[in-house]
């Protein structure tokens, strides 16, 4: 025969129940917390073994540079080296061209897109991928306008889908 508890027990069982699991599921995310915590700090020891070997070479670079002219190399603002996109100079541009010059109407810039999207194995997955292919194409697109070879056929203060047009050089 069962025994009969209490609503008032019966919400406290419950209650230690809640909280044991709260309890696990913390003890889980500090577990994940400290093995990330662990990554980062070999992380920081690899990027701070890099930048021993970057000081270095900096060092060895500005003895150089004083000695055959005299100035401050701190002077010499910073600059990064971007990756190469792997793509030939003018690719792009080309490739808009071909499109445009084979079709005879006007072509929709997502049109465009999804073509050299296709053509050059753009990423094309999330909406910043698919901005950033935009802008890859629009931009030439507009300097092609200024030389007068494409036709800018949709209205800009509509934000309408671009349309454009080969005239010709």
């Amino acid at each position: 025969m069962a025994k009969y508890i209490s609503n008032e027990l019966a919400n406290l069982i419950r209650d230690r129940a809640y909280t044991n699991g709260d309890l696990s599921r913390l003890e889980r995310d500090e577990s994940e917390a400290l093995a990330i915590f662990v990554q980062q700090r070999q992380r920081i020891r690899e990027v701070r073994q890099q930048r021993k070997v970057v000081l270095s070479r900096l060092g060895v670079l500005d003895a150089e540079i004083t000695k055959q002219i005299p100035v401050d190399p701190d002077n010499i603002r910073p600059i990064r080296s971007t990756p190469k996109s792997g793509l030939k100079k003018g690719s792009i541009v080309s490739s808009i061209v071909q499109i445009l010059v084979a079709t005879p109407t006007a072509v929709p810039t997502p049109d465009i897109v999804q073509a050299l999207v296709s053509k050059f194995g753009w990423a094309y997955g999330n909406d910043s991928e698919k901005d950033i292919a935009r802008r890859k194409v629009v931009q030439p697109l507009r300097v092609l306008v200024k030389k007068g070879a494409v036709q800018r056929l949709h209205d800009t203060t509509k934000n309408d889908i671009g349309l454009w047009m080969w005239v010709g050089l």
